[in-house]
């Protein structure tokens, strides 16, 4: 007798994502920057692994805030390491507070372009 191989249902699709959700996660990304200012920039890595995880599938409103917000953090590395290899020039420190200002200018550029549903010009600019 021959067996009968039965195969087990797929999976249903998974539910599109809300819009809110996506806004409710880009504001968070956008204040764990601006907490990070304070926190040693600590709270700048987990902005980024949120914002990374929720990229793909996101409506371009939210792809175009999330891309933002992962070049704010690598535009932020190079600040820092340009900051740490001139840091004995006597110069790294100027460098870190201009990074400093200018990731906090660019976390609450970004907030308020959320908040007012318009998507950033260019987020993989270095500009704002």
């Amino acid at each position: 007798m021959a067996e009968t191989q039965t195969t087990p249902p797929a999976a249903p699709p998974p539910e599109p994502r809300s819009e809110d959700s996506d806004r409710t996660l880009a504001m968070v990304v956008y204040g764990l920057y601006i907490i990070a200012i304070f926190t040693g920039m600590a709270a700048s890595i987990v902005g980024l692994i949120l914002a990374l995880v929720r990229k793909e599938g996101a409506s371009p409103l939210y792809d175009n805030h999330y891309t933002y917000q992962i070049f704010t953090v690598v535009w932020g590395l190079v600040f820092f390491v340009v900051g740490l290899l001139t840091f004995w020039f006597l110069v790294g420190f100027l460098v870190w507070f201009i990074g400093w200002l200018w990731f906090i200018a660019r976390a609450i550029i970004g907030l308020i372009r959320l908040m007012d549903g318009k998507p950033n010009p260019d987020p993989r600019t270095f500009l704002f």
